[in-house]
């Protein structure tokens, strides 16, 4: 027999007999464990999860059965999800991925990706860029905006999954029982402020606002011409619009002249307006639930016009996704359990379930979205705002801005003064 003949009997052997090409161990090159279907006995790998839902709410509920229908269509893989507080939760990362322990999969909002892509360890950074796992027609299951606002210098560090922001949202029978016109989406500023004060009386509140959220205010010094970034980029807390946007914002406390109880809190305002204490609120989606299960008549209307500046009060609109850690030794699989908790069907049925805004075209274009008026309503309201800069000078805003509404409302400095203040600060910061 010749030796051609003797080369082409292994190779057909090594063809026909099971386990005799590769290691058998179901890695790959990253050292990430096969997901398989079990059948071809492949250890089992787990993916560790990092979920920023508050835990028991009705999204962690959403979530936690999207994980368990990807874990029983894939049981070679395990998922350890446990919850971090959303607040805390950049940093909670970070410092796991000092120690080595970074999870696999994290949930980031678009203004934390900013910082996060720009850290690094022993010369690494933290996320994986997505780009590479994905074909051009998993990129174009979202919408452009959503997408651009998961990059950071050209590497897409998340899938998005989701997209919020804050609207006008009141009681209907509160309007009704006054006699009072309800909000609607040709409102001015004035006319907000006048129906507030005809529906404050006793223990009732026409407005409640937690004033000494930044995040809130900043839609307001949209809606007065101010900018939070120059279109280069460089903070400009103090551009023009801004002191008089702070000026009028905190106007609104009761030790001002104004209706907002003075000391409100973001759950100060929520139990206003459960309790039926309060006509107007300024809120997104996620709370609308718990005021849907207080039973009450809840509807929204975009934020009014100011009519001095000509611009409509407009909201940052922050997107979330989720992030795969370069340190994962799962890459391939965990880029597959992002892909189902962003995808189509995951995002219709946190849309219907809980309000929940989603970032797929598919799901955004669906009769069943768009009939619902409290999905179409902060649609609508999102098209009048701005997407939060997916930039490491985002990330760095909320300390210098929160310093500064707290001088003022204090009295203790000018909105003017305190803005050009924090603006330096943070400039310092960046530079530093």
């Amino acid at each position: 027999m010749g030796a051609n003949e003797v080369m082409a009997i292994i190779l057909a052997l090594l063809i026909i007999i099971p386990g005799c090409i590769g290691a058998g161990d179901g890695t790959n090159g990253d050292g990430a464990g096969g997901a398989g279907d079990g059948a071809g006995g492949g250890e089992l790998i787990t993916l560790v999860v990092w979920s920023t839902f508050e835990a028991d709410s009705l999204e962690d509920e959403v979530f936690l059965d999207a994980i368990a229908t990807f874990d029983a269509q894939h049981p070679s893989i395990a998922i350890d999800v446990s919850n971090r507080p959303f607040m805390q939760a950049a940093d909670s990362f970070r410092v796991a991925a000092q120690g080595g322990e970074a999870p696999d999969l994290m949930r980031f909002a678009s203004d934390q990706l900013g910082q996060v892509g720009a850290m690094r360890v022993d010369g690494f950074p933290l996320l994986e860029d997505l780009r590479p796992h994905l074909t051009p027609i998993q990129r174009n299951i979202y919408d452009a905006q959503a997408l651009s606002s998961m990059r950071v210098g050209g590497d897409l560090l998340a899938l998005p999954a989701s997209f919020d922001c804050v609207s006008l949202i009141y009681n209907a029978d509160i309007f009704a029982a006054e006699g009072v016109e309800p909000p609607n989406a040709n409102w001015s500023w004035q006319q907000m402020l006048e129906a507030a004060d005809a529906l404050s009386h006793g223990n009732q509140v026409g407005l409640s606002v937690p004033l000494k959220d930044p995040y809130r205010w900043l839609a307001f010094q949209r809606g007065f011409g101010g900018e939070l970034f120059a279109a280069n980029g460089v903070p400009t807390l103090d551009s023009n619009g801004s002191a008089a946007a702070l000026e009028a914002w905190l106007a609104l406390d009761q030790s001002n002249g104004g209706m907002v109880p003075t000391g409100t809190s973001i759950d100060t305002m929520k139990n206003h307006f459960r309790e039926r204490e309060a006509a107007m609120i300024i809120d997104g989606p996620w709370n609308w639930a718990t005021y849907s299960q207080a039973r009450i008549n809840v509807a929204q209307a975009p934020l009014p016009m100011v009519n001095s500046s000509g611009e409509r009060i407009s909201p940052m609109v922050t997107y979330k996704g989720w992030s795969v850690s370069k340190q994962s030794l799962h890459k391939e699989e965990a880029v597959e359990l992002a892909l189902w908790l962003s995808s189509p069907e995951v995002q219709k049925q946190f849309a219907l379930e809980t309000w929940t805004l989603p970032t797929a075209v598919s799901v955004q274009s669906d009769s069943e979205v768009i009939d619902d008026p409290v999905l179409s309503g902060f649609l609508g309201q999102a098209e009048y705002g701005f997407p939060a800069p997916t930039t490491r000078e985002m990330s760095m805003v909320w300390d210098p801005l929160s310093a500064a509404i707290e001088q003022v409302y204090a009295g203790k400095m000018s909105a003017e003064e305190a803005l050009s203040k924090a603006n330096q600060q943070l400039l310092e910061e960046i530079d530093g």
